[in-house]
């Protein structure tokens, strides 16, 4: 299997759209998406030979696991990241996930693991039909997450994206010293 991808799920199970066999498709599913952190950091690469295959990936920088999205074309979305300066040192992905499965997929670990880039926790999918999947992902080791750190935040900083003001509390911490620019 392609260094990044952590498992690519069979599109076989797609048809499953609605009632009991979505759940079914869920139940089957969360043994297969429960990873742990270290599982994720271990697997991610940053040169990827992407097939431009959507799933839920994960941004690993300084052998952290710093975000979780999700995306149509995964490799469109790492340019888009590029291109926002943010650093990233390493990519996983679970791909081959039906669209219409990915937001729970993301919003289960996010709401799990909770990263430092995704603060604003805006998902707002319903995971209390998917306990299954919720659960499993709840119970894994989540030692290799950033921590969320409470940025000291000046009126220059307001208008700044919540990953940047993290990425800046980190290196303060780490340096002891103010990074005014990123």
């Amino acid at each position: 299997m392609s260094t990044g991808i952590l498992v690519d799920i069979q599109s076989a199970d797609a048809p499953f759209l609605g009632g009991p066999a979505r759940d079914n498709w869920f139940d089957r599913l969360a043994p297969r998406v429960a990873f742990d952190s270290g599982e994720v950091v271990q697997k991610a690469a940053i040169d990827i030979d992407w097939a431009f295959q959507s799933g839920v990936y994960f941004l690993v920088w300084r052998g952290r696991v710093c975000y979780v999205g999700q995306s149509r074309s995964i490799p469109a979305r790492l340019v888009q990241y590029r291109r926002e300066c943010r650093p990233f040192d390493g990519v996983a992905a679970i791909v081959g996930v039906p669209r219409w499965a990915l937001t729970v997929v993301e919003y289960a670990y996010i709401h799990a693991w909770g990263p430092a880039w995704n603060v604003e926790q805006t998902r707002s999918d319903d995971l209390s039909d998917q306990d299954l999947l919720r659960q499993t992902i709840a119970a894994t080791n989540r030692a290799l997450v950033m921590p969320y750190r409470v940025p000291l935040v000046t009126r220059s900083d307001m208008d700044w994206p919540s990953w940047k003001l993290q990425i800046r509390q980190c290196l303060r911490e780490e340096t002891g010293v103010a990074c005014e620019r990123l």
